[in-house]
């Protein structure tokens, strides 16, 4: 376990979703970026608390799925909970991990499985999703919130 690759993976990353953030006009105009980009958390969520989004949590989300093609997925709405198959997932990936990535794994698809992300960008938790699922991951977006509370159920 290389801890400096796991920073410089995490750096990119949080760049990554920064130059989104600003190319979307969704960073509120008096926002320190440096202090963004060294805070433990760097997240939808984090960033809605510290004031630091032009828009709502839930807003900036659908702007953001809306630029990368990606679907909302609602995590409230119970028929689509009922056609999802979360528990089957429990064996193959550490909810500690799920947790700590805001990520839900929902159901297997023809090519892979479904998987929510709150934070879309995060490239490294979808590769090792793929590597713990052994299949190709399909990502859907959530707020944070609903997906900590179905991890949490």
């Amino acid at each position: 376990f290389n801890c400096r690759l796991c920073l410089r993976f995490v750096v990119r990353e949080r760049n990554a979703f920064l130059s989104l953030l600003k190319r979307l006009n969704l960073l509120a105009p008096e926002i320190n970026e440096n202090l963004l980009l060294s805070s433990a958390r760097f997240d939808l969520s984090m960033l809605s608390g510290a004031g630091a989004l032009a828009y709502s949590e839930e807003a900036t989300l659908q702007i953001i799925a809306a630029d990368l093609h990606l679907p909302i997925l609602s995590l409230r709405d119970k028929e689509f909970l009922a056609r999802c198959e979360i528990s089957e997932f429990s064996s193959m990936i550490q909810p500690d991990f799920c947790l700590e990535q805001q990520v839900l794994p929902l159901k297997r698809t023809d090519s892979g499985f479904l998987v929510v992300f709150a934070n879309p960008m995060n490239i490294e938790a979808k590769k090792a999703l793929e590597f713990m699922l052994q299949g190709i991951v399909t990502v859907g977006v959530a707020p944070a919130g609903e997906i900590e509370a179905l991890l949490k159920r």
